[in-house]
């Protein structure tokens, strides 16, 4: 049942609001803040960062610990089952969750067909992704949905509210009315774009509909999404800073959201690609929750949060698609529509087409600790054709302000498809340039890597790949390459796409800078497309003028590179304190960065080529997974994963399959 009503807030929430306080930022001495940075500059870095320590995530974590089951356990009947789930769901009742059966030892299967929607206070909770299975009879509609809304849901836009005195790093501002407005209800703030730093023109055209249909041409794209803490007049107190000064004429409207609705602990399997849904949808979702949760193979994306805030995601499985294409979808947990303060944290991203995405104004977001291998692009033709696709991307207009750290990818890239982005961290990863494609590239079969039917993606090599439309990017202690990488071809520290004076001394620039096939490149600045050689019109020097690299360790010279008169030392985190419940004991935290020593990685400067990062070990020593996803999807438990004590011994590693 779809609720539009706006959702009478827990005390919690009151509670929280009154709790919630900043600290000194992790990032001081290297970064930043909005309000003492430039946030628009676009001819030398602002190095303008967020408080994501204090303002992504559930505030005090994912709540559900000590919440009550609502009625009893609900037992596989080997027939549809939709209604009576979604009965149970609707009668959840406040802070409890809905149980369907189901052990390691004895799992049981639900045959649904059709969405089951899981209101706000409530969760649906399985007894592990082996134990409890949502079995899609089709593939035509969205098998969870989370929030207010539905899958094609927006908030109103015929109403906006005029807002006035909103300042980068502020959390007040004036409203030309608070009629409808109360403490806990969520504003979307935005405004027109400036057309240089913002922008909705990509290499592709014009994006017209990268706000959502709000003006019909696109352009109110840049903004974030804000809770009321207090009113008093016209001045409104927001839960969190702003993240720009709002000056272009500025605008709210109202998110009409549903809190703490959450989903645990069961798998979802997909029959066929006849769907253009996501597998689980978050619309207009507050303090929402994925957990434990594995998504085998997509139709569509696994995941959209569209129109959320400072949500989670950690400590999933999401394993194959079966389109592997663009298009509708690109079979990826995508951030849309001005998603504010997640964090999608310790999660598997397993043969998809792209993993993680973030488009359409996502801001202030955390992707951290993520594992991604095995993307590829079903164009590809293997062994001697295989395009390494971007698994970390920026899409449409105007993701801002988002971090990125620990994560192990094959390409971090930020794409110009539809417009810009600006003022987004990268942190602590290791990116390797490539990865291992294996058949079959399209529909449900058993994954091989053997021969043939098994290649490195060597076309498009890059570990990491800024381009032409974005601006201001902070790329920090990150490790760039690889062994895999390495057997490409010929080495490129660097290419940017046009020549300038603040372009290296023999560094590739300009026309036919950039080869794609037979070389391989630790960093590209500028170009418009994956295949763009330098030559397209829409190719600039501005992502390489604006951005901020240090500490940035690459493996074809071999060398850390350091910005002259900033710290070397840099913190264990951008957002963490300390490490976080999921991390494995046996590995040393950080683990990747320049200043991490005698690891099997690259230079040494990452701790294992098998354990960069829990969920990384999750898949190679603890589920037995294979480089390129070999009999995938594999089993997975996330307690078993993420238990505390030594990791099992490695395999091989990811040097096992050679060609």
């Amino acid at each position: 049942m779809r609720n539009k009503c706006t959702f009478l807030i827990p005390l919690i929430l009151i509670l929280l609001s009154l709790s919630i306080s900043s600290h000194a930022q992790l990032w001081n001495g290297i970064l930043q803040t909005p309000s003492s940075c430039s946030p628009t500059a676009t001819t030398t870095p602002g190095l303008c960062a967020y408080s994501w320590q204090d303002y992504t995530g559930i505030p005090g974590g994912i709540p559900d610990a000590n919440w009550t089951q609502s009625g009893s356990t609900i037992t596989s009947t080997g027939s549809n089952q939709t209604s009576a789930i979604n009965s149970a769901l609707s009668s959840c009742g406040t802070n409890h969750y809905v149980l369907l059966g189901g052990t390691p030892s004895s799992p049981q299967t639900f045959q649904i067909s059709g969405q089951l929607t899981i209101p706000a206070t409530c969760v649906l909770r399985g007894g592990g992704a082996t134990a409890t299975i949502l079995n899609m009879a089709s593939g035509t509609y969205a098998a969870v949905s989370l929030g207010a809304g539905g899958v094609t849901a927006a908030p109103s836009f015929s109403s906006p509210i005029t807002v006035s005195n909103a300042n980068a790093g502020g959390t007040t501002i004036t409203v030309s009315s608070t009629s409808g407005l109360s403490v806990g209800t969520l504003l979307m703030i935005d405004q027109l774009q400036d057309g240089v730093t913002v922008s909705n023109v990509g290499t592709e055209g014009i994006c017209t509909w990268c706000d959502a249909g709000q003006t019909g041409g696109g352009t109110r794209q840049q903004g974030q999404i804000d809770r009321i803490s207090a009113i008093n007049g016209p001045t409104v107190t927001l839960e969190m800073p702003l993240m720009v000064s709002y000056t272009l004429t500025p605008l709210a409207v109202i998110v009409p959201a549903n809190y703490y609705s959450g989903l645990e602990n069961l798998q979802i399997y997909q029959g066929n690609a006849g769907s253009t849904d996501p597998q689980i949808n978050m619309v207009e979702c507050a303090y929402c929750w994925i957990s434990g949760v594995e998504n085998n193979y997509a139709a569509a994306d696994h995941i959209d949060a569209d129109w959320s805030y400072r949500g989670e995601i950690v400590s999933n499985y999401f394993s194959n698609d079966f389109l592997h294409t663009a298009g509708c979808c690109d079979s990826d947990v995508d951030l849309r529509y001005k998603t504010t303060g997640f964090r999608v944290e310790n999660n598997i991203f397993e043969r998809l087409h792209t993993s993680l995405m973030l488009e359409w104004g996502a801001a202030g977001n955390v992707i951290a600790y993520n594992l991604s291998t095995g993307n590829f692009d079903s164009g590809s033709t293997l062994p001697s054709s295989v395009y390494a696709i971007q698994d970390v991307a920026f899409h449409g207009s105007h993701p801002q302000f988002n971090l990125f750290e620990g994560n192990v990818v094959n390409t971090m890239g930020q794409d110009g498809i539809w417009g810009s982005s600006a003022n987004n961290t990268a942190f602590r990863n290791w990116s390797m340039g490539t990865g291992e494609v294996c058949l079959p590239l399209t529909g449900r079969g058993t994954v091989n890597c053997t021969g043939s039917s098994g290649a490195l993606a060597n076309q498009a090599a890059k570990s990491f790949d800024l381009n032409a439309p974005n601006h201001l990017y902070f790329i920090i202690g990150n490790v760039e390459g690889s062994t895999q990488q390495s057997t490409l071809g010929t080495g490129y520290a660097l290419a940017v796409a046009v020549c300038g004076s603040n372009v290296p001394s023999g560094t590739p620039c300009g026309a036919k800078s950039r080869q794609y096939q037979a070389a391989y490149y630790n960093e590209t600045f500028g170009y418009g497309t994956t295949g763009d050689t330098g030559t397209q019109p829409i190719d600039n020097d501005t992502p390489w003028n604006t951005s901020f690299i240090h500490g940035e360790y690459g493996t074809v010279n071999n060398s850390i590179t350091w910005v002259s008169g900033v710290t070397h030392t840099l913190p264990n985190s951008f957002y963490l304190t300390s490490a976080p419940s999921w991390w494995t004991s046996s590995i040393p935290w950080p683990a990747i960065g320049p200043d991490v020593a005698n690891g099997n990685g690259p230079g040494g400067h990452v701790y294992s080529t098998t354990a960069a990062n829990p969920a990384e070990n999750c898949y190679y020593n603890v589920m037995r997974g294979v480089y390129g996803g070999a009999g995938s999807p594999y089993s997975f438990n996330a307690n078993t994963c993420y238990s505390s004590g030594p990791a099992p011994a490695a395999p091989t590693g990811l040097t096992a399959i050679v060609h």
